[in-house]
């Protein structure tokens, strides 16, 4: 079995196909290594008008930080995973922009309405680990690869989204160009994770109300 590729990998992937015909976009399937999370691409959308293409973000427990009360019963986790999908959908809505053609450029996830209902956007295991999964739209012109537009989608916009970048205040930073720049930000995100809030009294007071339901 080959070994997991990594995110320089993937980007110089996008780079190499860019100009290409749609369907270059099959080379990007598989598991890809970013810094605090792998992303998992399941399916390859077949042009930008289709339905985007899906993937999952596994995070282990020392990226999450969850707290071991957050995750100790099975409603605790439905809360948690509830309250994970609208932080991310919200976070996507102030992140992603248009890339091109169609779809290009969106990050969606199934967000979840007031109530708490369970649903698999978002799942949190017992040990605190957790799998987002979603659809991003591969950008393109026509029916063209666009490849660096793809890149940034890829290795900013989707690891800004998974660290949670998107709501904490810092806004959206200028795209990184080179691969440092590039590297450095990867790894400001690993550092300052999407779901670190979640230690809060009120997050556990939440979780614990709905175990008294």
């Amino acid at each position: 079995m080959d070994s997991m590729k990594n995110v320089d990998a993937l980007v110089d992937l996008l780079r190499e196909i860019d100009g290409r015909g749609y369907k270059a976009y099959k080379a990007v399937h598989g598991t890809w290594a970013f810094p605090g999370f792998v992303l998992h691409v399941d399916h390859v959308q077949g042009d930008p008008f289709a339905t985007p293409s899906r993937v999952r973000a596994l995070l282990p427990p020392d990226t999450t930080g969850l707290a071991p009360e957050a995750c100790s019963t099975a409603s605790r986790r439905l809360g948690v995973a509830s309250l994970l999908a609208r932080r991310f959908h919200q976070a996507a809505l102030a992140t992603v922009k248009a890339r091109g053609t169609g779809k290009s450029g969106i990050i969606e996830i199934e967000s979840p309405g007031q109530e708490v209902v369970a649903h698999t956007a978002v799942i949190v295991a017992e040990d605190g680990s957790l799998e987002a999964r979603f659809t991003v739209g591969l950008p393109a012109t026509g029916r063209r690869v666009l490849g660096e537009e793809a890149a940034d989608l890829l290795s900013n916009d989707v690891p800004a989204v998974v660290s949670y970048r998107g709501i904490g205040g810092s806004g959206r930073s200028p795209a990184p160009r080179s691969h440092e720049r590039r590297r450095r930000r990867l790894t400001a995100a690993h550092e300052r994770p999407w779901l670190g809030r979640l230690r809060s009294p009120w997050v556990l007071a939440a979780t614990t109300q709905r175990d008294r339901r």
